[in-house]
């Protein structure tokens, strides 16, 4: 087993009948599986007959098994991370909505300024959210009851259930509040640059899927622009982000360290004793596209 906290996820797993769980390499054991988030440099994982991934992501893994055939099999942990990503989501949208750093820089001032302190409403707000796979459902999930429309986009367009209407991102004409949930692969790297941020007019921008999606010189235009009002962003193309990124002291930029959705032990745990009876009985199949670099379910 190979994770960042590989002791939690052991006490979570508990003991489970007819197996063996070691945190050390078992790649040249019959019918091993690996646990992790990241691929072990201290073994060939492409031996093992299964990968349960720790997280929602795959690329690590991926990465490791290019040019492998075959096995092993693919699956992941959603767990609660949908509900996570919503309620972080949630957070940094009704503090752009309620201003609340101006109110407490009056505060500060012992300055009663009402007109200037008044908010805008969830309720009034257009939603998009880029990415329609498991995460930005869970998002969906969250914002639906409360904003005025949720809308999400894929290059697809393909209809997904929680979505008040689902569009081809070439279809995007911005949104009051656009939430990026979209996955690393070939496709999607500097996705999100000129052409998408210039459909934008002055809305709340956050990404918590992954940081290569989006063309981080074409965001800071915008930010100077004004296509894009206030952005937050918990995931960069290289972490940590270094100390002299430019995004650290922008004054309209929430800088948060891929923090919006974590993985929990219990649900990592969850997910494998799921999926533990059918790979012992030959019957789980994959829930990652190798092709197309993400999961599938």
């Amino acid at each position: 087993m190979h994770s960042p906290t590989p002791g939690d996820v052991l006490k979570a797993l508990g003991e489970v009948g007819g197996v063996r769980f070691t945190r050390e390499p078992a790649s040249h054991l019959q019918g091993a599986a690996l646990i992790t988030f990241k691929a072990p440099r201290d073994e060939d994982i492409s031996r093992y007959g299964w990968i349960h991934i720790g997280g929602a992501g795959p690329d690590s893994i991926l990465n490791a098994l290019q040019g492998c055939e075959g096995r092993p099999i693919l699956t992941r942990t959603i767990g609660a991370m949908g509900e996570q990503m919503g309620e972080y989501v949630l957070a940094y949208a009704l503090t752009w909505l309620q201003d609340t750093a101006k109110r407490e820089g009056f505060q500060a001032r012992s300055d009663w300024q009402k007109e200037a302190s008044l908010p805008r409403y969830l309720f009034d707000q257009d939603v998009a959210i880029i990415g329609m796979g498991a995460i930005g459902s869970g998002v969906a999930k969250m914002l639906t009851p409360l904003a005025r429309s949720v809308t999400g986009y894929s290059r697809s367009g393909r209809n997904t259930e929680g979505f008040g209407a689902c569009r081809r991102l070439a279809e995007f004409e911005g949104a009051d509040i656009v939430i990026a949930t979209l996955p690393a692969t070939r496709q999607t790297d500097s996705l999100l640059s000129d052409p998408f941020f210039g459909r934008m007019n002055g809305g709340l921008f956050l990404n918590i899927g992954r940081g290569s999606v989006v063309e981080e010189g074409a965001l800071q235009r915008a930010l100077g622009t004004g296509k894009v009002d206030r952005a937050v962003l918990d995931v960069f193309r290289m972490e940590p982000l270094p100390k002299e990124h430019w995004a650290w002291t922008h004054p309209r930029v929430a800088v948060t360290p891929h923090v919006s959705g974590v993985t929990r032990p219990v649900d990592i745990a969850a997910a494998f004793k799921v999926k533990l009876p059918l790979f012992l009985e030959g019957r789980l199949t994959n829930e990652v596209d190798r092709e197309a670099g993400y999961g599938v379910r």
